[in-house]
């Protein structure tokens, strides 16, 4: 009997074994399944970031393409607003070149007609002075 029960457990260890042996496999299929799905994973993800990276790069570049539009037009319309200024002051310089003028040539008689006013007065102050002084005498 002693005999036969070893065999039993012979063959309950080769069993056993083979269980195991089996299980190992399964398992080793299990992760080189793992690893082959992970690796799918991977470069589906990698794919699609790059797609949305590179959608993302050309939505950048319009972006700075419309900000480099944006900045030409408003140096641009800067620039229309400095001739205009520029114009507006050359317009207002002459325009007081003009009213100089006219009050020049207003004003000239004028002061002509003072000026001889004066002259006018001055020289009757002095005969009146002359004729004061010499009454005096």
């Amino acid at each position: 009997m002693l005999r036969h029960w070893g065999e039993m457990q012979t063959d309950r260890i080769e069993t056993a074994l083979v269980v195991i042996a089996i299980a190992v496999s399964i398992q080793a299929l299990a992760v080189l399944a793992a690893l082959v799905g992970a690796v799918i994973a991977w470069r589906r993800a990698r794919q699609e970031l790059d797609a949305r990276y590179h959608a993302l790069a050309l939505r950048l570049d319009e972006v700075i393409a419309q900000a480099r539009d944006a900045m030409m037009q408003a140096r641009e319309a800067s620039a229309a607003v400095g001739r205009a200024t520029e114009r507006a002051s050359n317009v207002m310089g002459d325009a007081g070149d003009v009213v100089r003028n006219i009050a020049q040539a207003v004003g000239a008689p004028r002061t002509l007609l003072v000026a001889g006013a004066a002259s006018v007065a001055g020289r009757l102050l002095e005969r009146w002075r002359r004729r004061g002084y010499q009454r005096q005498r």
